[in-house]
């Protein structure tokens, strides 16, 4: 098994969390392990949470979520953050959604609004993380009849010098970090999906659970669907 592969990956994240609450509820249960002594529920990864040397243990290869309790005045809720272009759209707008995109067609604005509420039974917040022209993405999706309501903040460029500038892998961590202080969420509760890899690269140093968008998690509605299946039971 390739686990450079993205697609292990992804699976990885997603069992190692859904096991990783299993043994939180059973802790909070026996106060410990089931078996009754006082030792906590182990991943197997040794006392410092790091893979064990020579372990195949995807840990060694790729970093893993942050699974340790939230820090004092932090919260346990969840947010999910998406950049725009090629990720919450299927297209390319260059940076001006008003005057490259067209109209949705069909029923697709009402498609999105019911994955954003699904969305929302999961995620505290909604945001919105794009190198495109801020002012531009909620009045665009407006015009989409999609329900702006849903979507708690926008960041993005405010002006076209913003929009050029080649330290957008640092503004969109910082943004993360901006979302992680003023809503009080725990790095690790802050789930960000980017089609570029080198945002992703930039957000992994802080934020565990940043996700590059390809093929397997598709983008636009297809991507909302699979995040809203990825954790619809977590």
């Amino acid at each position: 098994m390739d686990i450079n592969n993205e697609k292990y990956k992804y699976l990885y994240y997603k069992y190692k969390h859904k096991y990783t609450l299993l043994k939180k509820s059973l802790n909070a249960h026996y106060g410990g392990n089931p078996g009754g002594d006082d030792k906590k529920l182990s991943s197997g990864t040794g006392e410092s949470g790091n893979a064990k040397k020579g372990s195949t243990d995807p840990a060694n290869f790729s970093k893993p979520p942050v699974l340790s309790a939230s820090p004092p005045g932090k919260s346990e809720d969840q947010v999910i953050v998406f950049d725009f272009d090629m990720t919450f759209i299927s297209e390319h707008s260059k940076g001006y959604p008003l005057e490259h995109l067209g109209p949705f067609t069909g029923n697709l604005g009402q498609v999105y609004n019911d994955l954003l509420n699904d969305l929302k039974t999961r995620f505290k917040h909604i945001f919105i993380n794009t190198r495109g022209m801020e002012a531009q993405i909620l009045p665009y999706l407006a015009k989409q009849k999609i329900d702006t309501k849903l979507i708690t903040r926008v960041f993005g460029a405010n002006s076209a010098t913003e929009l050029g500038s080649e330290y957008w892998p640092q503004l969109k961590l910082q943004n993360l970090n901006t979302i992680a202080k003023d809503y009080k969420i725990s790095k690790r509760n802050v789930y960000f999906y980017d089609d570029t890899q080198a945002n992703i690269t930039e957000a992994l140093k802080e934020f565990p659970n940043s996700i590059l968008v390809n093929e397997i998690t598709g983008n636009g509605p297809k991507l909302l669907k699979y995040a809203k299946a990825l954790y619809k039971n977590n």
